[in-house]
């Protein structure tokens, strides 16, 4: 559900996954050509040609078809792979990891290709090239009000790496965890040039509330993922938004554990209120940008808008929406082929998706916590009708805001006309508006 890395990038955090790695020296160059191959192949179209060093577990989980079907997604969303650079590398345990940059008509991505030993690539991954992408703070950040420091929690195996923005004073001050929405995530949601966390975790900090953001665990896990037989949205989001709650609870210092609240973003927004049920001590959730529709909707929704768009990936984009179309029809109809996926993401996942949003919008009319909607009318990929059910869902509700900003589009960036992926390549900054609601309304005594 976000940006150019929305579903596609859905699609690509859970079928190819995504993790990221340091350069160093000491791969087996054989591995490194193979590596350089494969990544060949792709950038040409040859998908039987890239899959030939896949072993078994690659090769049954991404055959030349769903290869296929995967990268024309991204490209729909992305453009077209222009180049490719030279190859680095690492080792990682037992295995080879080799790092390629691939230029796209929007933006800066890299093939993390692993392989083992025998020469057999166990690991294919596409994601966004931070260490491309140039940032600079927002306005209203004043890195002098506050202190940051690297951080680690989680769940043994699934340990992730964040950061804790705190306040400099002797006050206690509330605490706001944020929860990235669908697709694997640095900390940062890093999104083109773009930064959202990094921009809610500055201005929020600047005005006297602590933040806490994180890796999510499909980057930071993305290959111990891809050998997993079920991974749900409990997986994926509410498990690690959880355990960031007891983290900072335990904290001490200037951070009250008695004012803990969770913002979601997108996906993360769309199922707080299941983050809420599960921690039972949250004082509210904030949810940005989300859904209360059936994702398939959601997804067909945004790649028939995306379909109308002008440019060179016109009949790129038209195609990618009607497979998807045609494959949630048949899910829908009970005659879904075997292994059957929409944009490379098993139906099963979907389906997941779907329950605990269902749940989500229930729980938010008996829920106790206090609870803050916010909506942005350029966003094409959750819209009013996402609005109105939140508000439908908390109608007399006194502990509940909802709030409309007509010329936002879903990263809370304000502009004139409706988003387009595109945009999304432009640097911008969460609107400075949304920050001080965020926090006047976490540091409010209670009510909406």
């Amino acid at each position: 559900m976000d940006r150019k890395k929305h579903v596609i990038g859905l699609a690509l955090g859970l079928v190819l996954g995504v993790g990221s790695v340091s350069e160093a020296g000491g791969v087996d160059a054989k591995n490194i050509t193979i590596a350089r191959e494969a990544a060949r192949a792709i950038f040409d179209g040859q998908y039987d040609e890239a899959v030939k060093h896949f072993d078994k577990t690659m090769a049954s989980a991404l055959g030349p078809d769903k290869l296929r079907e995967t990268m024309e997604g991204l490209v729909a969303q992305a453009g077209k792979m222009v180049s490719l650079g030279e190859p680095t590398g690492e080792r990682s345990g037992a295995h080879d990891v080799v790092l390629i940059p691939a230029r796209f008509e929007k933006g800066a991505m890299r093939f993390r290709i692993v392989l083992t030993a025998k020469h057999q690539i166990t690991g294919l991954f596409i994601q966004p090239d931070v260490q491309a992408v140039a940032y600079e703070k927002a306005p209203y950040d004043e890195p002098s009000s506050y202190q940051e420091t690297d951080v680690e929690f989680g769940l043994p195996g699934w340990r992730l790496k964040g950061r804790l923005t705190v306040p400099i004073s002797r006050s206690l001050h509330p605490v706001v965890i944020l929860v990235h929405g669908s697709g694997p995530h640095d900390a940062d949601e890093t999104i083109g040039p773009n930064k959202p966390l990094r921009d809610l975790a500055g201005g929020l900090a600047s005005r006297g509330v602590a933040v806490l953001r994180y890796e999510k665990r499909t980057f930071a896990h993305g290959a111990k993922i891809k050998s997993l037989e079920n991974f749900g949205i409990k997986e994926e989001v509410i498990e690690d938004a959880v355990e960031a709650a007891r983290f900072v609870r335990k904290q001490g210092g200037n951070i009250d554990p008695n004012r803990v609240f969770v913002l979601g973003h997108s996906l993360g927004a769309s199922v707080a209120p299941l983050i809420a049920e599960a921690d039972r001590k949250l004082s509210g959730i904030i949810m940005a940008a989300g859904t209360g529709r059936d994702m398939y909707d959601v997804v067909l929704e945004q790649l028939d808008y995306i379909a109308s768009l002008k440019g060179a990936q016109k009949e790129a984009h038209r195609k990618v929406a009607r497979e998807t179309r045609a494959a949630v029809q048949r899910i829908r109809g009970g005659k879904a082929k075997k292994g059957e996926a929409v944009l490379g993401v098993p139906a099963a996942y979907w389906n997941d998706v779907n329950e605990a949003i269902a749940r989500s919008v229930k729980l938010l009319s008996t829920m106790t916590p206090r609870v803050l909607v916010i909506g942005g009318g350029r966003d094409y990929q959750v819209t009013k009708a996402d609005f109105e059910i939140y508000s439908a869902a908390l109608k007399g509700r006194p502990n509940a805001t909802l709030k409309w900003y007509e010329n936002l589009n879903h990263l809370f960036m304000a502009g004139k006309k409706k988003a387009t992926p595109a945009e999304y390549e432009k640097a911008g900054h969460v609107d400075k508006r949304v920050v001080e609601l965020i926090a006047e309304w976490v540091q409010s005594p209670g009510g909406g």
